[in-house]
């Protein structure tokens, strides 16, 4: 009884310590001279190293970019101790981490991604996976700056200008060392209401069936992608994910932050590139059909907790994969780098009594809160782009 209430006590003291400001300015710390840090290294070794073996700077990059990455992983693993169940036939699971594949992910919540990393992350394939983002990334610090060095596809959706660029990087990527798992968000934005509005008004002027928790696909990227990659890359991983809101937090990095624990579950069907149609036309349909199918699939989640309960869908066993060591180990190790000089340098500038170096303390330490809260603000629906909008010619 003694030993219960103890473990009880050290739990709920771990738990409050992780709503903490104090502990939020840790990790931002933590993650933002870190990734500062790999970033310097990045560039360097792309000065250096990249034009006499691109190979060679490929695979040191992949364990660099890891070790960013990883630190959300972390964030959502081992801080929050969040989930990402992958349900999966097991005919398919054991292609993971063994080929290069696209990804076809619904685009629902604002860390649906991140569930996708955590997969990835298990399976091995984290430090070389890649996506289409928006161009305005490249220039975020640390994530955006170490993605500039991945081969990562970014696009301004001016359709001339994206196709140039994604015909370079698909290019490096079917060349790629490692296995490359390649994420393509088809709906081109987060869902929300008045998005969705939008794209069934799309749906219905073109007289294609409504969705009720997806917006309508953009078809222009995924048969362009795989009209190149047909013969270079295995296989397409039709992704479904959704959010157990009914027993853990609502899917969002804050929460993550504050230690609430979210579990995500992921339905991947493993589709043999060699049966997407070729035709540009019946590539388009075969996509709408993977979200009608999708968004039945939802339907039958978020009323009977089963993708498969009220659709055509078949009952796939649970992945059994566990988180790995390596996000903690990097992380802690990161940590105990940085923070220990910063920590009491900071201190120092604080109670020196100098108004001068104490304001400078202030400033930095309210410096590091904006940054990490910009970035947090960057994955909020609210912050995605406006369905269907674009600069050039309309991708659907």
């Amino acid at each position: 009884m003694a030993s219960s209430r103890v473990h009880s006590a050290m739990a709920w003291t771990w738990s409050s310590l992780k709503t903490l400001p104090l502990a939020h300015l840790c990790l931002a710390i933590t993650f933002f001279l870190s990734g500062l840090c790999i970033n310097l290294i990045q560039l360097i070794l792309y000065v250096t190293i990249n034009p006499f073996s691109d190979r060679l700077f490929k695979k040191i990059n992949y364990y660099l970019h890891y070790s960013i990455c990883s630190q959300l992983v972390f964030l959502a693993e081992w801080w929050s101790e969040s989930d990402s169940r992958c349900y999966v036939d097991p005919k398919d699971a054991q292609f993971f981490g063994k080929e290069h594949v696209l990804l076809v992910m619904n685009h629902t919540y604002e860390v649906d991604w991140l569930m996708g990393w955590l997969m990835a992350d298990r399976c091995g394939t984290l430090g070389s996976a890649k996506v289409y983002v928006k161009d305005m990334l490249r220039y975020v610090p640390i994530i955006g700056w170490s993605w500039v060095f991945s081969s990562i596809i970014f696009l301004r959706r001016k359709w001339d200008e994206d196709k140039e660029h994604i015909d370079r990087q698909l290019a490096v990527l079917a060349d790629y060392p490692d296995p490359v798992w390649l994420l393509i968000f088809c709906e081109g934005t987060r869902f929300t209401a008045a998005k969705h509005e939008a794209s069934m008004e799309v749906a219905r002027r073109k007289g294609l069936p409504e969705l009720r928790h997806l917006l309508l696909p953009r078809t222009k990227g995924f048969t362009y992608s795989v009209s190149r990659l047909r013969d270079k890359f295995a296989a397409v991983y039709n992704v479904t994910v959704a959010f157990d809101t009914q027993n853990y937090a609502q899917p969002t990095l804050y929460n993550m932050m504050l230690g609430k624990k979210i579990v995500g579950d992921l339905y991947v069907e493993r589709i043999p590139m060699s049966e997407v149609p070729e035709d540009e036309q019946e590539a388009a349909e075969f996509l709408h059909q993977l979200y009608r199918n999708k968004d039945k699939m939802l339907t039958s989640y978020l009323e009977t907790g089963s993708y498969s309960g009220l659709s055509a869908a078949p009952e796939l066993p649970r992945l059994p994969v566990a988180r790995r060591w390596f996000s903690l180990v990097n992380t802690l190790g990161w940590a105990a780098l940085v923070l220990s000089p910063i920590v009491r340098a900071l201190l120092a500038l604080l109670v020196s009594g100098s108004t001068l170096q104490a304001t400078s303390g202030a400033l930095i330490i309210a410096a590091l809160f904006f940054g990490m809260y910009k970035m947090i603000g960057l994955t909020k629906i609210s912050r995605a782009s406006s369905y269907g909008h674009s600069d050039g010619k309309k991708s659907q």
